[in-house]
């Protein structure tokens, strides 16, 4: 503007800085004129300055009979007209700084109570550290605040933002709170859609909302990541500058120090420390509107319109829940959680492999719920139209080793008393199947044929004194498979019936 009332001066005089001059000579823009100025000046493809403008205006003026214009205050003042230049300005400055400029704002009151409104949001954890291969990185971290007090209330560092980064933030600020927030806001990127699978963020507040999408206004915790950057993290050597849109040197590193100091770089689990310790100066440092210490103001206030957690709760709401159902086979169920997989089987309050569940149950179809941060603990779950009803725990499937030579003890005789009671269910099975056949009339026998014999097992002794030829063997047996099998005769299927 400054160059533009320059060129004014002397081509008008100092006249020209009278703030109505120009409007004169800025009437001369017909309809016509003023549309193409403004076509012209949001072009993207062909960009021109304001003195540009002036030259190619007059050009097309002789063509197309329009007045000439000495100076190209005129064509300024025109542009810069209120009813003009939105017509312009989101071509050449972008739709969301238009937004920003001429939508109108909200002006908001802030939440007076604690856990009113949790705001939710990932961002570059602005540290350099040095990686095992040694070389320099950032990382990321997922952080959750009380709107109110400006409490960090929990947080995850990880080097990428996704579900698992979600899951542990919004689990250590549950933990702090013990109490559930009454609203809670959260961006709809990362792996917001991974935890909405079972209603995760329903669960965690009374209102779960995503955010507007490009609108930083609108979310607090923006303000305070740039407060936090500036006033604390920026006290270390490592810190990488807040973000790229930073114009002032104090929010920029100092890439030379850093480089020179490279072999220095913390390691990643000493930035997740220190990071740690920068929160609790920010916690326990004096709110701005206040002078009180941020985590002081946030333990004096009491919300009764919140629900105080209960170790059920934890439980619901922080065990996550399979996309999609998995089969249950003769090897248990298997789900696979960050490209690592777990294999899962149903057990007897005794803690054995519960066959009677498994037979029942090979090739039928459960979803999986699971606690990421102990995948020892899982449930499984059946759908229908009105959610899903819990079936049974889950425990990790009981794996023994094939050699003999790294066998623990107790090992060969789990795999005894296994293959002892397979052979006791198929039977079982057998003695059923030819049950049910011939009071169908359709068992092989009444029609002059033979019914095949379980194959590996050998047939019942037919009289009493056989029986007891065999138990002496059968004692053998027992002993070898020690007590682990001391009480198979289930199903009314006694032992004798192995041989």
């Amino acid at each position: 503007m400054l160059l533009v009332k320059g060129k004014a001066v002397r081509n008008c005089g100092y006249i020209s800085l009278i703030s109505n001059y120009g409007n004169d000579n800025s009437q001369k823009i017909t309809a016509e004129a003023g549309e193409w100025l403004v076509a012209r000046y949001s072009s993207m493809h062909n960009m021109v300055t304001l003195s540009q403008l002036h030259l190619e205006y007059n050009v097309k003026a002789i063509e197309k009979g329009w007045k000439h214009l000495k100076s190209l205050e005129a064509i300024d003042i025109y542009l810069n007209k209120p009813e003009i230049k939105p017509k312009w300005y989101a071509s050449r400055y972008g739709e969301l700084n238009f937004k920003e400029k001429y939508t109108r704002q909200h002006r908001t009151l802030m939440p007076t109570l604690r856990d009113s409104l949790w705001y939710s949001d990932g961002t570059k954890l602005n540290y350099f550290y040095l990686n095992e291969s040694g070389k320099v990185e950032t990382c990321t971290v997922y952080e959750v605040i009380d709107t109110y007090s400006e409490v960090l209330m929990g947080h995850h560092v990880s080097k990428t933002e996704d579900y698992e980064a979600q899951y542990h933030a919004f689990k250590s600020a549950l933990k702090f709170s013990e109490h559930k927030p009454y609203e809670l806001k959260y961006d709809n990127q990362g792996g917001h859609s991974k935890l909405n699978t079972g209603g995760f963020l329903q669960q965690i507040a009374h209102l779960s909302l995503n955010t507007a999408p490009y609108n930083g206004k609108s979310k607090t915790i923006e303000s305070i990541f740039g407060r936090f950057q500036s006033q604390f993290l920026h006290k270390d050597w490592f810190f990488t500058g807040q973000n790229i849109q930073a114009v002032k040197l104090e929010s920029k590193v100092n890439m030379e120090f850093v480089l020179a100091n490279k072999n220095n770089l913390p390691t990643l689990p000493e930035i997740k420390e220190i990071y740690r310790k920068r929160r609790e100066e920010w916690n326990n440092a004096p709110h701005p509107k206040t002078g009180i210490a941020r985590i002081e103001m946030y333990r004096n206030s009491v919300n009764e319109g919140t629900k105080k957690l209960e170790l059920w709760d934890m439980i619901d709401i922080f065990w996550l829940m399979t996309d999609k159902p998995n089969t249950y086979r003769a090897s248990g169920i298997e789900i696979q959680v960050k490209k690592e997989r777990f294999a899962y089987e149903v057990l007897t309050p005794e803690g054995k492999p519960d066959l009677a569940f498994l037979s029942n149950n090979v090739d039928r179809k459960f979803y999986v719920k699971y606690d990421p941060e102990d995948m020892t603990l899982a449930a499984i779950y059946t759908q229908d139209a009105t959610g899903f009803r819990f079936v049974a725990h889950l425990h990790p499937y009981i794996k023994i080793q094939r050699n003999v030579q790294e066998q623990m003890e107790g090992d060969m005789a789990f795999i005894k008393s296994m293959e002892l009671a397979n052979k006791v269910i198929r039977l079982q099975v057998q003695e059923e199947s030819e049950a049910l056949l011939e009071r169908q009339g359709e068992h092989p026998g009444q029609h002059g044929l033979v019914m095949p014999k379980v194959k590996g097992v050998k047939t019942s002794p037919t009289s009493p004194k056989e029986r007891q030829k065999k138990a002496g063997s059968l004692g053998e047996y027992m002993k070898e498979v020690s007590m682990a099998i001391a009480d198979v005769e289930e199903d009314n299927v006694s032992l004798y019936d192995m041989y």
